[in-house]
């Protein structure tokens, strides 16, 4: 755009990409933007400050303020409050000294600020210095700083500040009295003589005082326990049990510690565990165990034996659970022989393993591919006075049925069943799949009539294979018409449902059909997921309805929803394929803005693009970048590669690049040697060609079609119309080609 535009159009979109949280874009934005030339005004960099104070970037964020100085702008209260976001209270005091003065709205923010960070006491001391700057202390910050005071235990000093500011006459409102009760009931101090004396001030025990806050005081007196569910909420409340004297009982710590493990922050819970036993809180046989479970999750194997050992020292036996946990551990590490290894010493130590274990055993096999090992475990388990269960089964059945062997999956099944366990909706799920994936269909049917007749009810996941591979084949019809059986059968259609149907009608190019799928999800209630919004942009990208991609791709971020690599890659794709390069590298930087780094298809997509228009060394380029960035060249990128440059008259270095892969072992496919071969004829080389032919068959790699029609229209390009004749006579002979 010549002349630029003004820089409050600027302004006015990087307010609007802040606003939606995208802190890293509108800092590159801005930045590019500057690179470009145009003049930030004071508004333009406050917005650069706030986003680096909300990435903790606090150096570049003062830098911006210098910036600000050298341009001779004045700092406004907003500016410099933003700042104090990421400030020490010394660096407030710096400010302070050099003349800058804050309103109540700064100061509120620095105290929010030292009490989220759990400088509630220094937050206290602010308090008292603000009146010397002729700022009166509002309702909001005493709030805050009593809410402060309460989660970090202090809940005697919240009531005195309560006090205080009663005595300052200043009226405490709902959140505050919420906030002292919430802290008395959590810290278990409801009913404690500090308590008695707070709660008869309180406007609540007053009968004029509306209804809705006797409804919250009523739920905290019924649920005044720890709120587990949260991550925040549950280290809050270990650390009130920290300061608790005496200390609690070591259940209640374990308690809490369980249901951190169970939300999955296991480096929160080994942190919490570690700190406990430093303040001389003994750990029970339940809390080294779930140590030793935190640690088996975050692959620290080293740590969870050492906590074994601390077990056996502490003279505890440790229990079944213990040492299949540690078994489990060493299986979704990639240890399944050590955790045989493991097994093997225990039983030849009088240990006894229960289902659970030798389910984990034969989980970490069919993990790791080894269904055969799984297989043996699985006979020799009775030995141990194991019976195998349903979970057992059902593990190996799904491991054969993903590596294509279904026929035995089914044998598995059989003998199941006459061990008279009985199979449940899993294993007729896994066998469906299984038999769909390897185009059996009629096998599929079978067994989902065999499910009707054992009266067992397929769910939603067993309904979703079936109908997903009916559209992957293009059979449409059969799709809608498992869609009707299903909802006649009572089960709703979920995202995946309507996703795979979607997917379907693209392949068949139906675009307003599948339009009118996503639309009807939508009306069903259902919120479309990345996934949804992925099929509709490659869809489009695919028939070349770029501008419709587009608009979808932004349709998707209202909704809140984060692109991934899938949606940048079918945007690129269809840009290259539409001719639309220039655009490419605006997804390229935001990519990089959002944290998703461009992948080994990103790269075949822009090298494909760079070859079919022939700019060979970009190209070149660009695949050595690759290759720089430690990323993998696959066979697709190295057949893109060897065919633009074949195509665009270098042919050396296509032989070059292809005897260095043969050299190292590499396994080339089919549209490789095409590749190749087709170079080789183009230049007249067909003797090659026909070397390379027979070649490549002896490395396992048989023609095609392609293959053969290239050799062939090479042969004739030479005028060796005989020898293309027999060529083509051995190649039907042989069954590689049909007229």
């Amino acid at each position: 755009m010549r002349p630029p535009p003004s820089v409050l159009q600027f302004n006015k979109i990087l307010g609007a990409i802040v606003k939606m949280k995208h802190y890293p874009t509108a800092i590159s934005l801005s930045l590019r933007a500057q690179s470009k030339g145009i003049t930030p005004s004071l508004v333009s960099l406050s917005i650069l400050i706030n986003c680096y104070c909300h990435v903790g970037h606090m150096y570049f964020a003062f830098s911006t303020l210098g910036k600000i100085l050298k341009m001779g702008h004045q700092p406004d209260t907003i500016t410099l409050t933003t700042l104090m976001k990421g400030l020490c209270i010394n660096q407030m005091d710096d400010l302070i000294a050099k003349g800058f003065r804050f309103n109540q709205v700064s100061y509120g923010t620095l105290i929010n600020g030292l009490c989220k960070t759990g400088k509630s006491r220094a937050a206290i001391v602010l308090l008292r210095n603000i009146e010397r700057q002729g700022i009166k202390p509002n309702i909001v910050i005493y709030s805050t700083i009593i809410d402060g005071l309460c989660k970090d235990g202090f809940v005697t000093e919240a009531r005195d500040l309560c006090s205080e500011m009663i005595e300052r006459r200043i009226s405490p409102d709902v959140v505050t009295y919420s906030t002292l009760i919430h802290g008395f009931c959590s810290m278990e101090m409801l009913f404690s003589k500090a308590s008695r004396f707070v709660f008869p001030k309180f406007p609540i025990f007053h009968q004029s005082y509306p209804f809705p806050f006797a409804l919250n005081l009523n739920s905290y007196l019924h649920s005044y326990s720890a709120n587990l569910n949260n991550i925040h909420d549950a280290v809050s409340s270990f650390n009130r049990l920290l300061l608790m004297r005496p200390p609690p009982s070591v259940l209640q710590f374990n308690k809490i510690l369980g249901a951190i493990v169970k939300m999955k922050y296991y480096p929160t819970a080994i942190s919490l565990s570690l700190r406990a036993q430093s303040k001389g809180i003994t750990p029970s046989l339940v809390s080294l165990s779930i140590l030793i479970n935190c640690y088996c999750h975050v692959g620290h194997m080293y740590f969870a034996f050492s906590t074994l050992g601390k077990i056996l020292k502490m003279g505890h036996q440790p229990n079944t659970i213990t040492l299949t946990t540690l078994m489990k551990g060493l299986c979704i590490n990639q240890m399944v022989g050590e955790a045989l290894g493991f097994h093997d010493d225990l039983i030849a130590k009088g240990f006894r393993f229960n289902q659970v274990s030798y389910g984990t055993l034969i989980n970490g096999f069919c993990k790791i591919g080894k269904t055969t090992a799984a297989i043996h475990l699985l006979r020799n388990i009775e030995r141990q006075g194991i019976k195998p269960n349903i979970v057992m089964y059902n593990t190996i059945m799904d491991d054969l049925c993903k590596d294509g062997f279904v026929t035995e999956a089914r044998d598995l099944c059989s003998e199941m069943i006459e061990r008279r366990i009985s199979p449940n909706v899993v294993t007729y799920s896994t066998l469906i799949h299984g038999f769909c994936c390897m185009g059996r269909w009629e096998e599929a049917y079978e067994l989902l009539n065999e499910m009707f007749r054992k009266e067992i009810n397929p769910n939603v996941y067993t309904w979703n294979i079936l109908l997903d591979a009916f559209c992957k084949e293009g059979k449409i019809t059969e799709a809608q018409a498992m869609l009707a059986l299903m909802m006649k059968s009572d089960i709703k259609p979920d995202v995946v449902t309507f996703s795979a149907l979607m997917d379907g009608y693209f392949l068949r190019n139906d675009v307003n059909a599948s339009r009118e799928i996503f639309n009807k999800m939508i009306r069903s209630g259902l919120s479309p997921n990345v996934t949804s919004y992925n099929i509709l942009i490659d869809g489009y990208c695919k028939i070349k309805m770029i501008d419709e991609a587009r608009d979808t791709f932004r349709e998707m971020q209202c909704r809140n929803l984060i692109p991934n690599i899938v949606t940048y890659n079918s945007l690129i794709d269809g840009l290259c394929k539409s001719g639309r390069i220039s655009q490419v590298q605006d997804f390229i930087y935001e990519m990089h803005d959002r944290g998703q780094l461009p992948n080994v298809i990103t790269y075949n997509v822009l090298l494909d693009a760079l070859c079919k228009r022939q700019h060979l060394d970009e190209a070149i380029m660009l695949f050595r970048k690759i290759v720089d960035r430690g990323i993998q060249p696959n066979v697709y990128t190295y057949t893109i590669l060897i065919d633009g440059l074949c195509k665009g008259g270098r042919l050396n270095l296509a032989q070059q690049i292809f005897q260095q892969l043969l050299t190292k072992g590499y396994h080339l496919n089919v549209q490789s040697y095409t590749c190749m071969i087709s170079g080789l004829c183009k230049e007249g080389f067909v003797d090659e060609a026909m070397t390379l032919l027979y070649k490549m068959e002896e490395n396992g790699c048989l023609p095609n079609r392609v293959t053969i029609e290239t050799m062939f229209r090479g042969l004739l390009q030479k005028n060796e119309n005989d020898k293309a004749r027999k060529f083509l006579l051995v190649m039907t002979d042989r069954g590689l080609f049909k007229k």
